[in-house]
């Protein structure tokens, strides 16, 4: 008996400009430390977290298991009431996560998150096989 899994892609705002504003160094730490803020606040969950490339985190877990709605809210407030200091520098990060539980998990997951990137209005979404129109 299979269970259902579910796929959050956590995807760091603005991740280039970082980079080249300051430079790598500066990009590596940002890196760093949204795995790290991931890994604290989703400790005590059962997940698994991906490095998935670029500036993109995955979260892999059983949905039955998980609260995606709550999940996702927890990181986008941690990440808006909370800076990331480096070198007397301040950086207000902010991610958008795109959410599925529909096969491929990777594709559909992407789908949502560029859905998220369309509206800056919402910071995450979860996939639907049956578009609104």
């Amino acid at each position: 008996n299979k269970q259902k899994q579910i796929l959050f892609i956590v995807n760091i705002d603005r991740f280039k400009y970082y980079n080249e504003l300051y430079g790598i160094e500066v990009g590596d730490f940002v890196l760093q430390e949204v795995a790290k803020i991931i890994g604290i606040l989703l400790c005590k969950t059962d997940v698994y977290i991906y490095r998935l490339g670029a500036d993109d985190f995955g979260i892999l877990g059983q949905k039955n298991k998980i609260d995606a709605e709550k999940l996702s809210k927890a990181l986008i407030n941690y990440f808006k009431n909370n800076i990331i200091e480096f070198n007397n520098l301040e950086f207000n990060i902010s991610v958008s996560i795109g959410i599925s539980e529909f096969e491929p998990l990777i594709e559909t997951a992407d789908i949502a998150l560029k859905e998220t990137k369309k509206d800056l209005s919402k910071y995450y979404k979860i996939y639907n096989p049956k578009p609104s129109t």
